[in-house]
């Protein structure tokens, strides 16, 4: 599952196991340096409606191996609706005409350049996800992206980082969860006011799951809040529509987005205050 940015090895992995079963006490997150939330104060700006030309924009990703760091290049993605559930009409690429035979794959799939970029042409109303795949298909879990609700940008978004199936199936075994083929997962990072990762972040959901978070670099499925690496989500999600909520310990909320869930997939969203226009760029480790 894709959206959990850290170096997998068996050590790293005798160690998560410690983590999960106890060798090591939860810590709060007093330890890690104070977020910048003062922009929650400040009124929301108001995205164009939906229906309505947008802006054209460039919304461009980088997608990182889990457990090197290393960008890969075997990999394809296409921009799909909100309502799209099931992608079956990309907005992005080439997609066959209405009368080609019926086919599973409608096309639409973009590749890495040289540098391991995708750039995705959108709009910048454009409400909706990125479907993602590595060639072949079995050899990284499936990835839902979801882009940022509100107005889109033309920016570089912090890298994707994608995990092997492989490397997936040793993690759920040292976190000591059971596997169930027919859910999925969630996967996190949260971000500032300053578009700094952050920490003290609690999230939730309306259908579920076991929740993680970061600690010491490694997953762990007591801590309660997000580390000074913003990491956290769901494992053994409901397929279908969710609601996550990304709020402060003190109850004020950050932000929250509707999340499409697969089986076998990890859905992934990166959450930032609304009242911050994303134009930074961000390259990649």
């Amino acid at each position: 599952m894709a959206a959990f940015p850290f170096r997998l090895s068996v050590r790293a992995l005798a160690g998560c196991v410690c983590l999960a079963t106890g060798c090591s006490e939860y810590k709060p997150a007093t330890d890690t340096p104070g977020a910048d939330w003062s922009c929650l104060s400040a009124p929301r700006t108001n995205p164009d409606p939906i229906g309505v030309v947008g802006r054209d924009v460039t919304y461009s990703v980088q997608l990182v191996d889990l457990s090197t760091v290393q960008v890969i290049s075997n990999v394809k993605l296409r921009a799909c609706g909100l309502t799209d559930l099931e992608c079956n009409n990309p907005v992005t690429g080439e997609t066959p005409p209405d009368d080609a035979p019926p086919s599973p794959d409608r096309g639409g799939w973009l590749t890495p350049d040289a540098s391991g970029w995708v750039d995705i042409p959108l709009k910048s109303n454009f409400q909706g996800y990125l479907e993602i795949e590595s060639i072949p298909r079995e050899a990284y879990v499936p990835y839902i992206f979801h882009l940022p609700e509100g107005e889109l940008q033309t920016m570089r978004e912090f890298p994707i980082v994608m995990i092997s199936a492989t490397a997936f199936g040793m993690l759920v075994a040292a976190l000591q969860v059971d596997y169930d083929p027919d859910l999925g997962a969630i996967g996190a990072r949260t971000f500032d006011c300053q578009g700094q990762l952050a920490p003290g972040v609690v999230l939730r959901n309306n259908t579920g799951g076991v929740p993680w978070y970061f600690q010491n670099g490694l997953p762990n499925t007591r801590r309660q809040e997000t580390d000074d690496q913003g990491l956290a989500g769901f494992l053994r999600s409901q397929p279908g529509l969710t609601v996550s909520d990304a709020i402060l310990p003190d109850g004020r909320a950050i932000t929250s987005q509707s999340l499409i869930v697969r089986k076998q997939t990890m859905s992934t969203v990166y959450f930032r205050p609304p009242q911050v226009r994303q134009m930074q760029t961000l390259q990649a480790p």
